[in-house]
């Protein structure tokens, strides 16, 4: 049987999309975090000529450690993680 959702939940997701939108219409530079040492996997992943996966899974497990920053922007309409060294 289905649950029906209560009224926080629908706020919390109404807010959230609220957010989301905001964040979409006035977008993020991947540029300027890119000057400002902030990368996402992807690109970090060309630079050091490593995989996807394995840049991934180092990015995690120095996060953990606490020896990188993570940041989750909006862009092009989806997010992203971008991580700077501390």
């Amino acid at each position: 049987m289905k649950q029906h959702p209560s009224a926080h939940d629908i706020r919390q997701s109404a807010l959230q999309a609220l957010a989301d939108e905001i964040n979409c219409r006035h977008g993020v530079d991947e540029d300027a975090l890119g000057r400002e040492g902030w990368f996402t996997a992807k690109t970090m992943a060309e630079q050091l000529g490593m995989t996807l996966d394995a840049t991934d899974k180092r990015l995690r497990r120095r996060l953990a450690a606490g020896t990188v920053e993570r940041r989750i922007e909006v862009l092009n309409g989806n997010k992203t993680s971008f991580y700077k060294v501390k």
